[in-house]
């Protein structure tokens, strides 16, 4: 069972280098427990309650016209930078923003306000350290900039130097740093990216700020780490759903690869289920067969040994 769609710019059954944005979108759905299938740019859209557009995808106008229906049709974006973008860097009519061009002053800071940045520490400014866009709302009422972001002093480059990675937050005006247009949200920096190069917290933090204004009933919420991967499987030829769990930690031991050796032990993980098309009445843990306790569609496993599935009737 899926809620959500994430658009490559390759077709899904070509043999290619998958793009970064791709890889670090795939990871914090992972870690968010959305559960999302990765489609190509001609899959039909209306399947899913949300579909996210990573930093590089940039389509044609007639896919543009399929977003703008998508959105009419009650379906919710995520867009990141150059995502859902044409070759002329115009944004789909649904986004309600205009796209500046490059912001040549960078790394630029967030500023943790706002329903994006619940889960951040609120007035703080959080380094994004790849360059991002110059976006704003159309200013027609319709949509509004929920995320600013503050410039650097000057940018690292040229006779311009710091001896830090970057050069600290000027202090000065805020600009959008994105934008919501009812169900769609812009984000201006390539946030898949940057969490593939190096994971920053706050970058999935507002990935999930984001998806919990626009799907507010996701199919899966659990009090497990990060590390733990949960999938939701319908059967409907033996009248049930499973949820997964699978809890498993690489460990970098060798140069080259990540190694697991052994599972990773999780106690008293709740999980939140959200299936409103299906009527759950019952919940055990199989092959084991033990009855769990199903209260307003939360359950909660004493224990996960690297692997546990979740019977629901």
């Amino acid at each position: 069972m899926v809620e959500a769609a994430l658009v490559s710019s390759e077709p899904v059954n070509a043999e290619f280098q998958i793009p970064e944005s791709i890889m670090g979108a795939a990871q914090m759905l992972e870690e968010l427990a959305v559960q999302f299938d990765i489609i190509d740019k001609n899959t039909d859209l209306s399947q899913y309650k949300l579909i996210l557009l990573p930093d590089d995808l940039v389509v044609c106008k007639d896919m543009q016209k399929r977003i703008d229906e998508y959105v009419a049709s009650g379906g919710a974006v995520i867009a990141c930078a150059e995502g859902g973008s044409n070759p002329d860097g115009e944004y789909p009519a649904c986004f309600g923003a205009f796209n500046g061009g490059i912001n040549e002053c960078y790394p630029d800071f967030i500023i943790a306000e706002g329903p994006l940045a619940k889960n951040l520490e609120q007035g703080n400014e959080y380094v994004i350290y790849l360059q991002g866009l110059k976006i704003k709302p159309y200013g027609n009422g319709g949509s509004k900039t929920i995320l600013e972001a503050r410039a650097p002093y000057f940018p690292r480059k040229g006779d311009m130097f710091c001896s830090h990675r970057y050069t600290p937050s000027a202090k000065g005006f805020a600009y959008p740093a994105a934008v919501q247009n009812g169900k769609v949200i812009l984000f201006a920096h390539r946030l898949f990216e940057q969490y593939r190069k190096c994971a920053p917290l706050w970058c999935k933090q507002l990935i999930s700020g984001a998806i919990d204004l626009l799907l507010p009933d996701k199919m899966i919420r659990h009090t497990g780490p990060s590390t733990m991967t949960v999938t939701v499987l319908d059967q409907p030829e033996q009248s049930r759903v499973t949820v997964h769990a699978l809890s498993y930690i690489p460990v970098k031991k060798s140069a080259t690869i990540d190694i697991i050796e052994e599972p990773t032990v999780l106690h008293n993980v709740e999980f939140k289920i959200n299936l409103p098309e299906k009527q759950i009445k019952a919940a055990r843990l199989v092959p084991e067969d033990i009855s769990l306790e199903l209260k307003n569609n939360t359950v909660t496993i004493p224990e996960i040994n690297g692997y546990s599935i979740i019977e629901l009737t």
